[in-house]
């Protein structure tokens, strides 16, 4: 990549998965990796954040007690976590983790670094903000496009991505908040629409998750001094 891009954590384990699919013989490579934004998007406290400042009490208590069930957790806590999306500003200032700057701050100030990416900022911004964002901003799929041309060229085969669709990306942003997110599941719709295809203990699991990529430390290493 002649440009920076933030999944440097995945590029190990990208670059893994195109060598193996080419030593066998995979020609077509398919991917998900917009998915996060179209088929499996659904974030339950932040849509249960919208219940509470749309007064839908009724719905949100269905909802809650639903979610408790499903994750094994207590209401109360389920409530409070909401109440901190709802009011931001109740949360102590000291337990917020800010985000370590690592560029340098007298390249920062020369180049104008952080004038450059203001239109682009997402912070202070809610998830539906950040994700309608994320389809009007160029720069997104100049980085996906590029990554995906220079893997396909490199490994000859096709890297394509079904959830990156026009049709599929247009039909997800048609819908409504419901959808994504019901009966106390988060990324509803594609839990919902793999019924019958995903056993429900893969399908229905909202409490165990893994680390993409855990591995990439112990990948760079080798290379670290390079």
């Amino acid at each position: 990549m002649e440009m920076p891009y933030k999944f440097f954590e995945n590029s190990f384990w990208l670059k893994g998965i195109h060598e193996q699919a080419q030593d066998h013989g995979v020609k077509v490579l398919l991917n998900g990796a917009r998915g996060n934004f179209t088929i499996s998007w659904g974030k339950a406290l932040d849509y249960y954040s919208n219940l509470i400042r749309q007064f839908k009490w009724m719905k949100l208590s269905k909802e809650v007690k639903l979610y408790s069930g499903n994750n094994s957790v207590s209401q109360k806590r389920v409530l409070f976590s909401i109440g901190k999306r709802v009011a931001p500003f109740l949360e102590p200032t000291k337990n917020l983790f800010t985000f370590p700057e690592l560029i340098n701050k007298s390249f920062a100030a020369e180049t104008d670094a952080f004038e450059r990416i203001s239109d682009i900022n997402t912070d202070g911004l809610k998830n539906d903000e950040i994700r309608q964002m994320h389809f009007t901003q160029s720069c997104m799929w100049n980085v996906t496009g590029t990554s995906a041309t220079k893997q396909s060229l490199k490994y000859g085969m096709w890297d394509r991505d079904p959830t990156n669709d026009l049709r599929v990306i247009q039909f997800c942003l048609s819908l409504p908040d419901d959808q994504f997110v019901n009966n106390g599941l988060d990324r509803a719709l594609i839990r919902n629409a793999t019924k019958g295809y995903l056993p429900d203990k893969i399908r229905l699991n909202q409490r165990v998750r893994g680390i993409q990529a855990a591995d990439w430390l112990y990948r760079m290493q080798p290379v670290w001094e390079n």
